[in-house]
């Protein structure tokens, strides 16, 4: 998976989120496409998840010692990528193994963020947070929940709020039509209304298309073509909607 992320007010980044194989063949494939994109970014690029890999001794815990010839394996390909280790704040091995040999376990860092220089001169202050194990997990959890219902109401809410805000001036400019009182500036307040829909109807069935994404990944295959007509099924409405207003203006011009 490969993102771009765009700002309202203009610019973007790009963000790959990594979550690689155990076995180093398929790692070693991975980082294979990781270079082919890094030889053609131009743009600012972060990449963070699991990596699989540990870039220094320091960096596992228990067990036998760490495996030089590997570590220097991780940093030449993220070296060969143009790649920075962004570090982190908060616990330092982010991944323990199961208990052995009276509950001895294995730490590591393995999961982590990389970000190329432009990303980190454009980010500044960027850091990355990692979670305690048990302690911060659930409060955290709760953070993102709380997030997620703000971010719903600015944004979700807002785009069908302003749909039916823009239904209702449009609504209102036919009555004044149908009574008589048209004008040119009414006609132009038409035109540009129409505008706005257009727009929000395309952000509505993003949205949509969003929700049913979500849903599709968490049910699986089986529900791909449901998910699927629930989408085109948003998206013909909302074409019914803009050429059923259409030829109502068209009508009355």
């Amino acid at each position: 998976m490969h993102l771009k992320v765009k700002f309202e007010q203009g610019g973007w980044w790009f963000f790959t989120p990594i979550y690689a194989c155990a076995i180093e063949e398929k790692r070693r494939l991975l980082w294979n496409d990781l270079k082919v994109i890094a030889n053609n970014m131009n743009d600012a690029w972060l990449l963070a998840g699991d990596f699989s890999d540990i870039m220094s001794a320091d960096e596992k815990r228990g067990g036998v010692i760490a495996s030089v010839r590997k570590c220097n394996t991780f940093k030449e390909r993220v070296d060969a990528c143009n790649l920075i280790d962004l570090g982190a704040v908060g616990p330092k091995f982010t991944w323990r193994g199961p208990s052995y040999h009276g509950g001895q376990r294995i730490f590591k860092r393995l999961d982590g963020a990389l970000g190329n220089v432009k990303w980190r001169l454009d980010f500044p202050d960027g850091y990355v947070k990692c979670w305690k194990r048990e302690s911060d997990g659930t409060h955290n959890l709760i953070n993102v929940e709380r997030n997620l219902k703000t971010w719903k109401f600015q944004t979700i809410n807002q785009v069908l709020n302003k749909k039916k805000e823009i239904m209702s001036r449009i609504n209102g400019i036919h009555r004044c039509i149908q009574n008589g009182r048209s004008s040119g500036r009414l006609c132009r307040l038409e035109n540009k209304l129409q505008t706005e829909l257009n727009d929000i109807l395309k952000k509505e069935e993003l949205m949509w298309f969003q929700r049913s994404r979500v849903k599709w990944l968490i049910d699986g295959d089986r529900n791909t073509r449901y998910y699927h007509l629930k989408t085109v099924s948003r998206r013909k409405k909302n074409n019914i909607m803009r050429n059923s207003y259409k030829a109502w203006l068209l009508n009355f011009m």
